[in-house]
């Protein structure tokens, strides 16, 4: 138990909450205090409260901690999250108890109760942490898919990649097979790549072979999306490097669906 005894103009400091406590005047049995905390930490005299909500006071507060926790993505989050939590509580713990010993010394008699309801609600911090300890939520956010798309036609490009940021991805474009080779070189590693076939200055069939000699790029998945057949471009789909052909007109919705099918295979395979 720590006891500390203050003069007038001397304060508490809750380094926590970012909130003192002053000391404004001392007169025999009373003592004012000024209290200076953050907007969204309410402080009443008990007086003005009535018994569920002394009993409950800054459990909102909690809340909405426990909602930033349960968003947490990581268990190395949810553990930082749960040591601040418990700092939270011995200072607040700490900090009360000396305020009660100086009012059972005579000091501001009236505001006894509330501190220590005060003091009850924050004790009542450390049942509901251990909820958290003993099960931690774990939420699976996947960032965001990069595609990498490949077309000469700018219209047409531009349309496509509006279409699939709007699908949540992250859209990068390049107006050719080298655009797209200098964008790789110079370190961009998308997780999918959209490639016209018949393009000016490096096609799709040369484009797919450079990045297949590349072992950096082992990983990208590459989709031909062109008005022709691999027939017609004497392609043999399967043994070309390509994970999929789609021919134009395209239907962009069945071109997510097997994307995102495409990739499901991937994780579980």
């Amino acid at each position: 138990m720590l006891v500390l005894s203050r003069r007038a103009h001397e304060r508490i400091v809750f380094p926590a909450f970012g909130t003192s406590v002053e000391v404004l005047e001392v007169k025999p049995g009373r003592v004012r205090l000024g209290i200076d905390a953050p907007a969204n930490i309410q402080i009443l005299r008990e007086e003005v409260m009535d018994p569920a909500q002394a009993k409950h006071a800054g459990s909102s507060q909690f809340q909405r901690l426990v909602n930033v926790t349960a968003e947490a993505n990581s268990e190395d989050r949810l553990r930082k999250i749960r040591h601040e939590l418990r700092n939270r509580l011995n200072t607040a713990s700490v900090g009360l108890a000396l305020a009660r010993r100086q009012l059972r010394a005579g000091m501001v008699e009236d505001l006894d109760a509330t501190l220590d309801a005060i003091a009850g609600s924050f004790q009542s911090l450390e049942g509901d942490m251990q909820s958290l300890t003993e099960a931690p939520k774990q939420v699976n956010a996947r960032r965001p898919l990069e595609a990498l798309l490949v077309e000469d036609d700018t219209n047409e490009c531009q349309l496509l990649a509006g279409f699939m940021r709007l699908a949540g991805y992250k859209v990068n474009t390049a107006t050719d097979g080298e655009d797209a080779l200098n964008r790789l070189r110079n370190g961009f590693k998308p997780d999918v790549m959209l490639l016209d076939m018949n393009m000016p200055r490096c096609d799709g069939v040369t484009t797919v072979k450079m990045i297949r000699c590349d072992p950096q790029l082992a990983n990208l998945r590459i989709y031909a999306v062109t008005g022709y057949s691999a027939e017609q471009l004497g392609v043999d789909a399967k043994h070309s490097g390509l994970n999929g052909w789609f021919q134009k007109p395209l239907n962009p919705e069945r071109l997510l669906g097997e994307l995102q099918a495409d990739r499901d295979s991937c994780l579980s395979a």
